[in-house]
């Protein structure tokens, strides 16, 4: 299927993820983002996730520009830490909340990026994730998401079973909410293995939006079932 450039009509709340290699970004052209007089309801970008860090050294060097405009610019902003599994879980996880520091009044949660597995066995990868959850939630005290696509790395690895508890390894995550990334105009994403609260779907990687120059992944917010307002629904994410 083809990956879309664009958010869809249906698409009530859009959200867009960046790192220094989207360069300078002009966040409030990217709020109003195709909205013009004679398209007024385009859908605009209400949030961002910006890269901070990765592994244990690698700060993103536009992090601290890219979190102060976003919110600068009334954008819903949230910080996300590429994991490295073959690195000490509790070093990345220092590096993460020191650069973060604190989980403001209109922030989103804050959010692993894992996607690789580093040469790692699946049971340390298991480990090792839930370690750095627990730490950066007992420092920032807000339950991170967790960033990961479905068909290529989560249900293939932490999909499988635990021969010592008969388990997926996946199972002990179900609690978590996640982002997803799977590119495809399909309705739908593939469901991960036990992470039915799944609330972002990063649905393409090449997409077109104003202040950004270049091709940007999309985000989109997925509803609750019983949701009668999306944006309402979507602050249920947002520190208050």
């Amino acid at each position: 299927m083809a990956t879309p450039t664009d958010f869809a009509t249906t698409d009530l709340v859009c959200g867009i993820d960046v790192s220094h290699w989207d360069g300078v970004v002009d966040w409030n052209a990217v709020r109003k983002n195709k909205q013009t007089a004679a398209n007024p309801n385009a859908p605009g970008v209400c949030f961002c996730y910006i890269k901070a860090t990765e592994g244990l050294t690698v700060v993103d060097r536009m992090y601290a520009t890219n979190i102060a405009n976003t919110q600068a610019a009334g954008l819903f902003s949230g910080a996300y830490h590429f994991f490295l599994p073959q690195d000490d879980p509790i070093q990345q996880a220092k590096l993460f909340t020191d650069t973060v520091k604190t989980i403001a009044k209109g922030m989103l949660p804050p959010a692993v990026d894992l996607e690789v597995a580093g040469g790692m066995g699946v049971s340390v990868i298991a480990d090792r994730l839930k370690a750095f959850l627990d730490a950066v939630a007992n420092t920032l005290q807000v339950t991170p998401l967790i960033y990961t696509n479905p068909t290529s790395f989560w249900n293939p690895v932490l999909g499988q079973v635990d021969p010592s508890t008969g388990e997926t390894y996946s199972s002990q995550f179900s609690p978590y909410y996640a982002w997803l990334a799977q590119y495809t105009d399909a309705a739908q994403p593939t469901e991960p293995s036990d992470l039915e609260l799944w609330a972002l779907w990063q649905f393409s990687d090449c997409g077109n939006v104003d202040g950004v120059a270049g091709p940007c992944d999309l985000i989109r917010f997925r509803e609750s079932a019983d949701a009668t307002d999306a944006m309402s629904d979507f602050m249920h994410l947002v520190a208050s």
